[in-house]
């Protein structure tokens, strides 16, 4: 089963007729830079579904969800809506994140290999953190 790269590349050549791998120079550096900036935006989108705003550190919701309550939707339809809404944006992320990781001539196996490594890494230093404070 293809991974999220591979969706992705399959999108990519259907709605555009080309491998982001086979971009070179001024074409390739510009969708690097169109890909990260579009990635960014998404990223942005999902901190914007949460109300983490510091100068808002007293409200009762700071550091949740941002739910859209109206008269129809309230209590669980607000919070089910508001988790939809998240649920599409990490489904953008996903979708830069991949034509980014198939610009590098990466697979969806690359990223998970590289994300597993940082998890190990982050785990060490974690506990090295720890046994210095004890």
């Amino acid at each position: 089963m293809p991974g999220f790269v591979e969706e992705q590349l399959h999108n990519q050549v259907l709605t555009y007729g080309k491998d982001p791998l086979e971009m070179t120079g001024v074409e390739r550096a510009q969708y690097i830079r169109d890909m990260t900036l579009a990635l960014t935006e998404e990223l942005h989108e999902l901190l914007r579904e949460n109300n983490w705003k510091p100068w808002h550190l007293g409200r009762q919701d700071y550091g949740g969800p941002k739910l859209n309550v109206t008269e129809d939707n309230h209590g669980e339809a607000a919070v089910n809506a508001w988790k939809e809404r998240v649920i599409l944006e990490f489904g953008d992320v996903m979708c830069f994140l991949g034509n980014l990781a198939r610009a590098h001539g990466l697979t969806t196996e690359d990223v998970i290999i590289g994300h597993r490594a940082k998890l190990l890494e982050n785990r060490q230093r974690h506990a090295d953190q720890a046994t210095a404070r004890a």
